[in-house]
């Protein structure tokens, strides 16, 4: 059976037509799944900005906390040093006005200065 150039054609441009109809379904479907792709890329997207925000900022949050308890632990020491350096002046006053200037007896100077050598002395004999 021969097919005249009539026929050959029709066959020819119905073959072309279910080929375009097959491509133009193809097309939809890529698009389709590119659409689902980019749906899907901007929710993962989205979820990982509000996971590394959160992370960040939680992050950021303990990193300020450790900062300040540093700060206050340091102003703490400091005032602590600052009273301890007082009341070691205020000593050193005292004993240079009651003491050093004070004595006018040197016998009453020469009793303090052994009492002083004496508890060095026991200090350094029983230990605390």
């Amino acid at each position: 059976m021969k097919l005249t150039a009539e026929q050959k054609c029709d066959i020819a441009q119905r073959e072309l037509e279910e080929l375009r109809d097959e491509i133009e379904k193809l097309k939809d479907e890529s698009e389709k799944i590119l659409d689902n792709f980019r749906v899907g890329q901007q929710i993962v997207l989205i979820k990982l900005k509000e996971n590394f925000d959160k992370q960040a900022l939680y992050s950021t949050y303990h990193k300020v906390r450790l900062m300040f308890l540093h700060f206050c632990h340091c102003k703490a020491v400091m005032e602590e040093a600052d009273i301890r350096s007082a009341e070691v002046k205020k000593s050193s006053y005292e004993f240079e006005r009651d003491i050093v200037k004070g004595a006018v007896n040197q016998v009453l100077l020469y009793k303090i200065k052994f009492f002083i050598s004496l508890k060095k002395h026991h200090s350094c004999l029983f230990p605390r």
